[in-house]
């Protein structure tokens, strides 16, 4: 009752000093450790009780304030030193921020400290999701002989210029900005000042306030008043070696940790997470090569934390067996490589199928059988191509896009705007939907992987966007959302050769969807959502050709799609027999 009655903040304070000693574990807390350039970073360690080891570590390096301390415990009670560390710039550590500029140096030096240290052995393992998880990655490309074990969760933003995908910190999407993604973490975390900056307590009426004002480029300024990582990840190409030196992995990283990369399917780096695995996989120098596993959920990004067979919601969509048991395979993975336990380790990839709400462990990813469905002109897809042409037309106008709803959403400010699975069916009136569907289904099939779309279209604009969104159509005629993407014209041949269209040019694209696994059940019909703008989870594309975050004028694109014997509307799905 007296604790109640002082502010939240020493509430908070004092749990912080006595939850540990109540827990029964031993503490250092407010260590300065030194990096190799004389700045201090602020770090605790968390260490078992009854003896004096040497333990193998748990490493935890965070930009925000805290990290769940029941979650450390965890690990504190099955053996392990448990070291947590704000990185540069933030919470009491010197130095200034830069999301993952030092995450290399700094990691490597804090292990060369960890094993100096008489409490700890030779082994470390490191930990956490999203920004814990990415700095990982960054780490791992060092090779630390001490780095024996990485766990990452909800990490493909790391992935940087790998693989040609350019999508650092997961805030590009085929070389378009997720705007409320990259604008929500800047504003709230991403500060690059000397100083920490506390977020204005109106933080989000301002988001929605100026999420859709013009020039892009300068939404951050206006929601607050200081400098962010915002203008800096939109001022340079994506192409910018200025990536490279912030620390993003890229073709030329070499690997030697073995990996435990946990994803979602409404995570917006889960096709990311496959692709880093992949790439340790092929560039490891020890047998790593062999040890990067992969468990992909069906929740949304960092949701890997329920007891398994646990519900979970996933936008209006509950899922029944929804968890892999995330702590205790995390805790099998370090007791096999940092103990040498004898546990068995995961399959190469474990993933979960939405709707037949099930686990499976395919050999193969990209699964090698798909189905392919063809547009024909009265606007049904069938596996047969057509035999006729066709074409339609819409007006995109960047002042009325199409509005997000779903999917691998995030960081707006408002709580009605969340990731997964929503009903589309309004959204498929609108003139500038075109909406696309089977006959109803005869036999199941079962989705896993990425759906890939590919039409021919035409723009009266020298640059617009083409979307396309994967719609389970219920017998009762809901639109359940699986996934989507987006093709800018200007990057229709990769983000390397960015160029403008002829306007009512003939162009052939390609529209590579996010990965999903779902069951089409019998009775249900697959749809087709194609139009040019899903605001505010992608920055919209104005229509003139200008640059695409600083301009303010905006034109109504008329875009067209065509279907044809020689040139049919495709749409992919890898299919699990």
């Amino acid at each position: 009752a007296t604790l109640l009655l002082l502010p939240p903040h020493w509430q908070e304070s004092l749990i912080d000093v006595v939850s540990p000693w109540h827990l029964g574990v031993q503490r250092e807390r407010n260590m300065m450790v030194a990096m190799r350039d004389g700045v201090h970073l602020r770090t605790e360690v968390l260490l078992p009780t009854g003896s004096d080891g040497p333990w193998p570590t748990i490493l935890i390096r965070s930009p925000y304030r805290g990290y769940s301390l029941e979650r450390r415990k965890f690990f504190v009670d099955h053996g392990y030193a448990v070291v947590f560390q704000h990185v540069r710039g933030r919470y009491g550590s010197e130095g200034q921020f830069s999301p993952y500029r030092f995450a290399g140096a700094d990691g490597s030096d804090t292990l060369d400290w960890i094993v100096a240290q008489p409490w700890a052995n030779d082994m470390v393992g490191t930990f956490g999701c999203s920004y814990l998880g990415e700095s990982q990655m960054i780490l791992a490309a060092e090779q630390h002989p001490a780095h024996r074990a990485l766990v990452a969760e909800g990490a493909g933003g790391g992935i940087g210029s790998a693989g040609a995908r350019y999508n650092y910190f997961g805030v590009y999407e085929n070389g378009v900005l997720n705007l409320a993604s990259l604008l929500g973490w800047a504003v709230s975390e991403g500060a690059t000042g000397t100083d920490r900056t506390r977020a204005p307590d109106d933080l989000a009426q301002r988001m929605q306030r100026n999420l859709n004002t013009l020039p892009i480029r300068d939404i951050a300024s206006r929601v607050v008043g200081y400098p962010t990582v915002y203008e800096p990840f939109i001022d340079h190409a994506l192409t910018d070696p200025w990536w490279r030196k912030q620390g993003f992995v890229s073709n030329a990283d070499q690997f030697a940790t073995p990996g435990l990369h946990f994803t979602s399917w409404f995570d917006q780096t889960a096709a990311d997470t496959l692709a880093l695995a992949e790439l340790m996989r092929r560039n490891a120098t020890n047998d790593a090569a062999q040890h990067q596993s992969v468990v992909v959920g069906p929740g949304t990004h960092c949701s890997h934390q329920q007891a398994r067979g646990a519900t979970l919601q996933v936008g209006e969509l509950t899922v029944t067996d929804a968890d892999a048991d995330f702590l205790h395979t995390s805790l099998a993975w370090f007791d096999h490589w940092l103990k040498q336990d004898a546990v068995p380790l995961p399959p190469a990839l474990r993933t979960h199928v939405l709707i037949e709400d099930d686990w499976h462990t395919p050999d193969q990813w990209p699964l090698p059988d798909s189905q392919q469905w063809f547009l024909h002109a009265d606007g049904v897809l069938r596996a047969s191509p057509p035999s006729s042409s066709a074409r339609w037309r819409y007006d995109y106008d960047p002042h009325n896009p199409v509005p997000t709803r779903g999917g691998a959403f995030c960081c707006t400010g408002n709580p009605n705007d969340q990731p997964g699975v929503f009903d589309q069916a309004d959204l498929a009136q609108r003139e500038d939907v075109l909406s696309f569907t089977t006959e109803a289904l005869n036999q199941p099939v079962r989705l896993l992987g990425a759906a890939e779309v590919s039409l021919t279209v035409q723009s009266s604009a020298p640059d617009t966007d083409f979307t396309a969104k994967l719609v389970d159509i219920t017998p009762d005629g809901r639109h359940l959302s699986l996934q989507d993407s987006v093709i800018r014209l200007r990057y229709r041949d990769g983000v390397e050769a960015p160029s403008l269209v002829v306007p009512g040019a003939r162009i052939r694209i390609r529209i590579p969807l996010r990965p999903i696994g779902w069951l089409f059940k019998p009775g249900h019909r697959i749809g087709l959502h194609i139009s040019s703008s899903n605001a505010p989870r992608l920055a919209r594309n104005l229509n003139t050709g200008a640059h695409e975050y600083r301009d303010d004028d905006i034109a109504v694109a008329t875009n067209i799609i065509t279907t044809s014997q020689t040139e049919p509307l495709t749409l992919t799905l890898p299919i699990l027999p």
